[in-house]
């Protein structure tokens, strides 16, 4: 590089990368010897060095820079200095010329002379053009003489190939020369696959010898050598000068080379072959082959069939086979010859196998011979065991296949192509091999067969083999009979742990036997015994007997048994004829037989050859029918009779046929009066139990003249679980019977329903009703036990409630889910009508559907606390199907009694109505909860005398007439425990201390806890202190409702005392553990209100009484509202204009419910903000402000949050303040205007977050300067410019994205209010979102950025912790230098009379760009 840095410098320029590359370098050696330096030098040295280095290090790079700037136009100082060069170039060429011309003449001219010149040469060459003055014999040694011509050549070659064909006519020729080729004056002598000679004379004479010309050795080894030459070139040359010698020295010279080529190639061949052998050694078959003996260019003996006993075979350790051996020799009595091949042993019998005699030519491969040999021995032997086998009559269809030799024969008939046994040669051990075709595993029998027929021939016995023949007969039999078992859910073995004497049957059948244990049955096994009969040797004969057994223990000699071991005990052999248990009008199945009886032969049916179709069909059998018998016993002993066990038509399997099912106690007359058949079955395919009723005619009427079908299914267990099917059976009969009436119910009262009610479905399993206003909502009813002992209180109705349509706008679950659970109590009970049921269901649907309108969704930032946690808007809480509790955020809670004739009674449920001390302490009265209902109260004067007669505590509740009021009292009863319908994930409260006595459930509907506004607490009685009050109920924070009821006009209700209307204490309540009984042991009247004089009372405690009495008569007076009021009060969607004109500034639509508790909410918590969190920055107004209205006033404006009215939502107004001691701002009117639209559409909006208000509040309380520009930034939200890059948004609690980003935001969390001022500090948020007219709103890039304005200095800078290189971070640099600028130019923007908290919010929105790989 050095060197071309040099070139280049002469040259005048050096590129910049190689400046750039120097200067670095510099630097960097520069900074590596300071590194070593500087240790050594003092502070102050070290300081100076540094300081120098830096210096010198700036400077290089300053020029360097300016280098680099200078080059932008280098392009033209490049030309220049081209063209410069150029004409220097140009000038040096003249300089130079006139120098060398000027030395030319000075120097070299003057010293310069001719030589002497020869003429005669010259003139030679010019005019002859040659030089002839050389000497001849330069010509004569040098200079070829001139080549024949291409003629003469042809024709010489012609003549010399008329010689050589002369010379082989005349010439004695060896016959191995089969192929002779002249031409082109040479001849060549061909032997195939050994050698080539090409030969030729040297002239016409006829005692000129032959001239040898070349050799080619043919031999080949293409197993060992891959093609390659087998001789040397120098081998080639000797042998060429050998043959060369002789064809010189004889008379008779082509037999020369012909026994002198043969003899070489005949001994390279058994070279190659040789070789093989010791490869084949090495690699495959060493323990199997083994030379003999070997003689180059003689002899190679080869012995094969050669195992290693000890290691290959041990079991043949007693037997040596013969020695088989392959004698590869040369021909002596005939050179012309090819390689004799010798066999040991030399007598082969049959003469249709031929084995290998000599080497083919082309055939040079060892491994071949041996497969040829090898393979006519196998015919040979597998032959000869051919005919051994014959006269044995044991087989047949005996057949020897080719590639490998098998010998392959029958022993059964009929026989499959896999049951074939066959018996082949090992090619490399020259044993027998015995195999059955596809078997994959060892079979005994087989391998002893093997053993047998591989013993030497003097050791081999003839019955041994026809024996072990029949063993494998037997063998296959059972071998069917597993693989057909295989088909069916059962095992089978072949021995059991069986404890027997000797004179037990099975003790005769010997070792050819196979258990089958039947299907789901552990003491019951079928005997399968597989024989062949004496005139039918090759026919199999199955015999099938039934084997019951039973667990035991070992009783004899323990030494040689295992007496862990589980042993069964056989009971009586039973013989199973299959053809009787095939034919459908067989009864019987199993008969007796005795041990010493003759057997009775039947005629067997044709069956599959392979498949025991027999077997399947005894099993199938014995395991259905077993299954019957212990079913039809368990049927007898629960009173369901039956006609016993049946055939069916068509050869079908049995059934049984019930004809007589329970009554219970006269429940199913009418089910069995219309039950035309009962039958059960078996489904093989899925074994289980069908059971399957026809009834004569449809319970509701619609089809009388057919018959209609129910279905039932039940698994088949053990044996011992048969009870429980039909315990299951029983349990479906009854809730049958339950559902059968329970239709027939409906219709007889289908006519007289007030309400609009269907039949959707009945099927005998579960009834199914719509209904509704529209019939789309379905109730099912099915009958359920919780247990199985099928008693009468373990079962019980089970409801569930589904849509069976929905309509555009409708919620797709059925609002009576909110009240299942009492609902399903109420049709348990036992005087409750399918009527009363249906008629409550139609009269709670509308204002439930309206309740299930209510969100849950969780929030944040709902409550102000230190720990924020999401928490769900309404909580709903349910005491009875008419009762229901409606919780707002632990706040405020509604009672909502569902009535007749479409009416629905609200209150307020933060008042027990026995409680005279203002309410529980958990729950907040809401105030103007009474004015707020009356929007909605229906207007007949009527309920307004009823919710006035509600109100009062000095009577207990008369019957009322008023129409429209009838309840239900009959129907509903006692209630139980309250069961919320939605679970609040966050800590509820519970009732503690205050309150003291539970809050009775009202339910002017039916009787669920119907409220008794009657006061129970006495200070005399010690019975009503606080701790003889129950506990309120572990799944719910409402104490249990009392079973009170509210109004009887049939009368005083059962379990109601007839003179006072309170609950009886008697033991005929049918809920025991209820409240129920609680409250009927545990309460004490009061004596007033049982009509029993006080005298222990003062005049005082009357007075107090009476004070609390007319306060809470004030608050909580029910209201009567329509189910349409309660669905426009609690639905979300406006229905009218005027509804509408509440929500015109909201953008979240809510009930107007939620806004009225969300605005009085707020409301409450202003009030503790003002007094605990701003106090000292503001000044509250207590004098001259109207009832309901929080003023206050900050910075000369003063605020008023008051409800509107017509909205019930909360308002904002702001004024100019008219304190003095205020500071003098002026304030526009549109300011102010758009601070109360800012606070109705942001702040006091849903889901009125408390967090909202307080970072609304903190606003206020800054200077006016700042509150001027968070007006800017508002009227920026609410009218947001379209032009500019970004519009924005204040947020007012901390967004989950920010908390993370501020600093020290280890106490901020998620949902907290977003507006912290502290000292001379203000922390806000603010998000931005991109202006772009063709993204959706989900797909806007928007981001939240926290800001800390600091009031003194009037600087903004971003608070976020997080570093650059992060990806939710990539505004931060863009945001740090709008700001950086901001700061710039503070004071343009103080002449604007703006501070830095709009400046920036200005700034950002017009000129902040992103990187293009976020936008």
């Amino acid at each position: 590089m050095d060197g071309q840095v040099m070139a280049n410098g002469q040259q005048g320029n050096i590129a910049l990368a190689t400046v750039i590359e120097f200067s670095i370098q510099r630097t960097y050696h520069e900074l590596m010897i300071l590194s070593e330096l500087l240790p050594r030098k003092t502070d102050m040295e070290r300081k100076i060095e540094i300081v120098q280095f830096a210096h010198r290090t700036r400077q290089l790079f300053v020029r360097l820079l300016a280098l680099v700037k200078w080059a932008k136009n280098g392009c033209k100082i490049d030309k220049c200095m081209a063209i410069s060069n150029y004409l220097d170039q140009q000038a040096r060429l003249y300089i130079d010329t006139a120098d060398g011309l000027s030395k030319l003449a000075r120097n070299t001219l003057v010293q310069a002379r001719l030589p002497a010149f020869s003429i005669p040469v010259a003139v030679d060459v010019l005019t002859s053009g040659t030089y002839p003055r050389l000497p001849t014999c330069i010509r004569d040694k040098i200079i070829p003489p001139d080549a024949i011509t291409p003629e003469e050549e042809a024709s010489t070659l012609k003549r010399l190939t008329q010689i050589i064909e002369y010379r082989l006519v005349t010439s004695d020729i060896p016959r191995a020369f089969k192929q002779l080729t002249a031409y082109d004056g040479r001849v060549k002598l061909l032997v195939d696959k050994e050698f080539s000679a090409t030969l030729t004379v040297m002239g016409d004479y006829a005692t000129l010898p032959w001239r040898l010309l070349g050799i080619d050795i043919l031999v080949e080894d293409l197993d060992s050598r891959d093609g390659k030459p087998l001789v040397h070139e120098m081998q080639i040359s000797y042998l060429h000068t050998l043959v060369q010698s002789r064809l010189v020295d004889t008379e008779t010279p082509l037999y020369e080379l012909y026994t002198v080529l043969h003899a070489f190639c005949q001994s390279l061949q058994l070279e190659v072959l040789y070789s093989q052998v010791q490869k084949m050694m090495h690699e495959q078959l060493n323990s199997y082959v083994n030379i003999e003996k070997y003689i180059p260019c003689k002899r190679l003996l080869i012995s094969y069939w050669r195992p290693k006993v000890s290691s290959v075979l041990p079991q043949y350790q007693n037997f040596l086979p013969a020695i088989y051996k392959i004698d590869i020799h040369v021909d002596e009595t005939d050179v012309y010859k090819p390689l004799r091949i010798s066999h040991t042993p030399t007598s082969v019998k049959s003469s249709s196998v031929q084995l290998p005699f000599s080497l083919k030519s082309n055939q040079l491969s060892v491994e071949k011979i041996l497969l040829e040999t090898i393979h006519a021995w196998s015919y040979v032997r597998l032959g000869e065991l051919k005919q051994t086998l014959e006269q044995m009559n044991i087989a047949t269809d005996f057949d020897i296949t080719d590639l490998p030799p098998t010998l392959t024969f029958k022993v059964i008939k009929p026989c499959m192509d896999t049951e074939f046994v066959r018996i082949s040669i090992d090619c490399q051990l020259g044993t027998f091999t015995v195999s059955l075709t596809q078997l994959s595993y060892e079979c005994k029998v087989l391998t002893d067969l093997q053993q047998h027929l591989n013993l030497p021939s003097e050791q081999q016995n003839n019955s041994t083999i026809k024996e072990l023949l029949f063993k494998l007969k037997l063998w296959m039999g059972l071998e069917r009979c597993r693989s057909s078992i295989q088909y069916v859910r059962t095992a089978c073995h072949n021995s059991l742990p069986l404890i027997h004497s000797d004179q037990h049957p099975l003790s005769k059948f010997g070792a050819n036997v196979l258990y089958v244990k039947v299907p789901l049955q552990e003491t019951l096994y079928v005997v399968v015994v597989v024989n062949v009969t004496p005139s039918e040797p090759l026919t199999l004969k199955h015999k099938f007997y039934l084997l019951p057994v039973k667990p035991c223990t070992y009783s004899g000699d323990t030494t040689t048994a295992d007496v862990s071991k589980v042993y069964l005990k056989p009971g009586a052999l039973s013989r199973l004829d299959s053809n009787a248990l095939i034919q459908a009008n067989c009864v019987h199945s199993l008969m007796e037989v005795d041990a010493e009886a003759e057997e009775v032969e039947r005629q067997r049916s044709k069956e599959s050859c392979y498949f025991v179709s027999q077997l399947i069909s005894v099993v199938s059998q014995c395991e259905m029918r077993a299954e019957f018998v212990l079913l039809a016993e368990h049927l007898w002993k629960e009173g369901i009779h039956h006609q016993g066990l049946q055939e069916e038509q068509g050869g079908a399997p049995c059934k049984l046929t019930l004809i007589r099912m329970p009554s219970l106690n006269g429940e199913a007359d009418e089910l069995l009066s219309v039950l035309l058949q009962a039958t059960i079955r078996i489904d093989m395919e899925t074994m289980k139990w069908v059971v399957e009723f026809i009834f004569s005619k449809d319970p509701v009427g619609e089809d009388a003249t057919s018959s209609h079908q129910c279905i039932f299914t039940y698994d088949i267990r053990q044996v011992h679980d048969a009870a429980t099917t039909v315990t299951s059976l029983l349990r479906d009969w009854r809730g049958m019977v339950k559902l059968y009436n329970l239709c027939v119910q409906y219709n007889q009262v289908f006519s007289t329903l007030s309400h609009p009610v269907s039949l959707y479905q009945f099927n005998y399993k579960s009834l199914q009703l719509s209904y509704g206003p529209s019939r789309n909502y379905l109730v099912i009813i099915t009958w359920q036990d919780k247990k199985h002992s099928g008693e009468a209180k373990d079962c019980r109705y089970d409801i569930k409630f589904t849509m069976c349509r929905t309509t555009h706008g409708e919620s797709s679950q059925n609002p009576h889910n909110i009240t299942a659970h009492f609902l399903e109590l109420l049709i348990n009970r036992p005087n409750t009508s399918l009527a009363q049921f249906m008629q409550v269901l139609c009269e709670t649907v509308t204002p439930l559907a309206a309740i299930q309108q209510l969100p849950e969704i969780a929030a944040f930032g709902l409550q102000h606390s230190s720990k924020v946690v999401p928490q769900p808007v309404f909580t709903i809480l349910v005491h009875s199907p008419t009762y229901i509790k409606i919780g707002y955020r632990q706040c405020y809670v509604i009672d909502i009694i569902l009535c007749e004739n479409n009416r629905v009674m609200v209150k307020d449920g933060a008042y027990g109505l026995f409680d005279t001390q203002g309410g529980y302490a958990t729950y907040t009265p809401a105030p103007g909860l009474k004015a707020f209902l009356t929007q909605y109260e229906d207007s007949d004067p009527r309920l307004l005398a009823r919710s006035t007669l509600l109100a009062e505590e000095e009577h207990p509740p008369t019957p009322s007439n008023l129409p429209g009021l009838d309840t239900l009292d009959a129907l509903l009863g006692p209630p139980t425990r309250p069961s919320p319908h939605r679970q609040d994930p966050s800590p509820k409260p519970t009732f503690q201390g205050s309150v003291n006595s539970p809050t009775v459930a009202p339910s002017p509907l039916g009787g669920f806890g119907s409220p008794l506004d009657i006061q129970m607490t006495s200070p005399a009685l010690p019975m009503n202190s606080p701790a003889n009050i129950p506990a309120p109920s572990p799944s719910s924070n409402i104490l249990a409702a009392s079973p009170g009821l509210l109004y009887h006009p049939q009368g005083t209700p059962q379990g109601l005392d007839s003179g006072t209307g309170f609950p009886n204490p008697s033991p005929k309540s049918s809920w025991l553990n209820s409240p129920a009984a609680a409250a009927s042991s545990n309460y004490t009247l009061s004596p007033r209100a049982a009509g029993i004089s006080q005298t222990s009372s003062s005049p005082r405690t009357d007075q107090l009484a009476g004070r609390r009495v007319a306060a809470r008569s004030t608050y909580n007076v029910p209201t009567f509202l329509s189910h349409s009021s309660l669905a426009k009060m609690l639905s979300s969607k406006p229905i009218s204009r005027a509804d509408n004109a509440a929500e015109q500034f909201s953008p979240t639509r809510c009930c107007p419910l939620e806004r009225f508790l969300g605005s009085a909410q707020l409301k409450r918590h202003l009030s503790k903000i003002l007094g605990n969190d701003i106090k000292d920055k503001i000044t509250l107004v207590t004098s001259g402000v109207e009832t309901g209205t929080i003023s206050w006033i900050a910075e000369s404006l003063q605020y008023k949050v008051f409800m509107n009215n017509t909205s019930q939502g909360l308002q904002l107004s702001v004024t100019h303040s008219q304190d003095q001691s205020q500071p003098n701002v002026m304030w526009t009117s549109e300011e102010l205007s758009l601070l109360e639209r800012f606070f109705v559409q942001r702040v006091a909006c849903a889901p009125y977050k408390q967090n909202n208000m307080l970072s609304f509040c903190r606003m206020t309380a800054t200077p006016a300067k700042i509150i001027k520009d968070f007006i800017r930034i508002i009227r920026k939200q609410l009218f947001p410019d379209l032009n500019t890059l970004w519009r924005v948004e204040w947020c007012l609690t901390l967004p989950r994205d920010t908390s993370r980003r501020i600093e020290k935001s280890d106490r901020l969390e998620t949902g907290i209010g977003a507006m912290i001022v502290q000292s001379n500090k203000i922390l806000y948020v603010l998000k931005f979102i991109r202006n772009s007219g063709t993204e959706s709103q989900g797909d806007m890039m928007q981001f939240s950025a926290p800001f800390v304005y600091e009031i003194g200095s009037d600087v903004t800078q971003l608070a976020d912790k997080t570093s650059s290189n992060r990806p939710d971070s990539s505004f931060t640099l863009p945001i740090n230098q709008i700001l950086q600028n901001i700061r710039q130019q503070q004071a343009n923007y103080q002449q604007q009379h703006m501070t830095a908290v709009y400046a920036s919010c200005q700034e950002i929105c017009s000129r902040l760009v992103l990187p293009t790989n976020l936008i």
